[in-house]
């Protein structure tokens, strides 16, 4: 190799060097906004829904099952009212 080449494979070297930084810089900054957009939702379902994200789906299908139990109570109802 001739030290012209070696130059020129340095500056490619170089070249890659800042070009992975950039992409690390960029994969860093959307982590960073990832961690906060995950704790903000961790945060919104602890007081909004007083559990944590892992139990919320859970917590839905319990509600919606009382959901569904009571409104089967009420068309009971509702057809005794009605004499049916």
């Amino acid at each position: 190799m001739t030290a012209k080449e070696i130059r020129e494979q340095i500056e490619s070297y170089k070249s890659q060097k800042s070009t992975a930084i950039g992409k690390v810089q960029v994969l860093q900054s959307n982590l960073e906004k990832y961690k906060k957009e995950y704790q903000d939702a961790v945060k919104e379902c602890s007081e909004v829904y007083n559990c944590k994200p892992k139990d919320l789906s859970a917590l839905i299908e319990q509600k919606h099952n009382n959901l569904e139990t009571k409104l089967s109570e009420i068309e009971t109802k509702l057809k005794v009212l009605q004499g049916d």
